[in-house]
């Protein structure tokens, strides 16, 4: 089976360094390593090339201009898909760690029981709590249109909020603080390891919705693999390790324009999963 990793790369060399030598680490042979710069313009992405430009397994595209979260994976998807034929594609976040050598060959075994279509394997993030599988979901044009109302009141009240403590409290985790022991199907997947099967690769050409920027790809996902009947799959047998949010802090620090900047991406999300579901339901 020949695997491919689509790697999104935004300004952090340090961190994209080291998801690409975990992968470069696993004990199989047949992989390939795709590489999309978000146009880092920050000399990340020239830094990554001087170290790996001599590297068969890495291939890099640099993008002239920041296509997002959902564009440019599903570009790294298509060239793990046309030029390198693969029939397995993991998209990862640069800030996705996979640890187990043995990662790519439990994946192969897996695929000749399970022949999955979409898998997302046990997240541990950096606090130790597991981010799979999602336990909720927008799954209803009612629900869409409450969190949409929410999502706006929030960002009227952001500016109000900050200016009477410094720390605002975080969003509860939409993801399993518990270990979840057993795979289950037809579950919700966070976004920042998924992996495609074979089945998938041959029915379509990209994965995900390419009119968002960032922020509740899972939603759609979840909501378009249930309308077309595609599987998902979450396995516990797999473990991968996620620091989280590097690429969102590259550009600000500031709690508050880290804040705004997700409400506001969130919303356009939500926006177009709710005109989803209007055109389809």
């Amino acid at each position: 089976m020949n695997i491919a990793f689509v790697v999104l790369h935004y300004k952090v060399a340090s961190i994209t360094k080291m998801c690409l030598e975990y992968l470069l680490q696993q004990d199989y042979e047949k992989i390939q390593i795709v590489v999309i710069d978000n146009c880092s313009e920050n000399g990340s992405y020239e830094e990554l090339l001087s170290i790996y430009s001599n590297n068969k397994k890495i291939y890099f595209v640099s993008i002239e201009y920041n296509l997002g979260f959902a564009k440019a994976n599903d570009l790294g998807y298509q060239i793990a898909k046309h030029k390198f034929s693969a029939n397995c594609i993991v998209v990862i976040n640069n800030d996705l760690f996979i640890k187990d050598k043995l990662f790519c060959r439990k994946l192969c075994a897996m695929n000749k029981i399970k022949n999955f279509e979409i898998l997302g394997p046990d997240i541990i993030n950096k606090n130790g709590e597991h981010q799979n599988p999602l336990n909720k979901c927008i799954d209803s044009r009612v629900a869409a249109r409450r969190l949409i109302n929410i999502t706006r009141l929030k960002i009227i009240l952001i500016p109000f909020l900050y200016g009477i403590k410094k720390k605002v409290n975080k969003k509860p985790p939409i993801y399993s603080r518990k270990y979840q022991s057993q795979a289950m199907e037809n579950v919700p997947l966070h976004g920042c390891c998924l992996v495609f099967g074979q089945k998938f690769i041959s029915k379509y050409e990209f994965p995900f919705y390419p009119d968002t920027f960032l922020y509740g790809e899972e939603d759609i996902l979840f909501y378009q693999a249930r309308k077309r009947k595609i599987g998902t799959l979450y396995s516990p047998d797999l473990i991968v390790h996620h620091v989280e949010d590097v690429s969102t802090e590259s550009v600000s620090r500031d709690n508050k324009d880290k804040r705004t900047f997700e409400l506001r991406n969130s919303l356009k999300s939500l926006l177009i999963l709710k005109e989803l579901m209007e055109k389809e339901d």
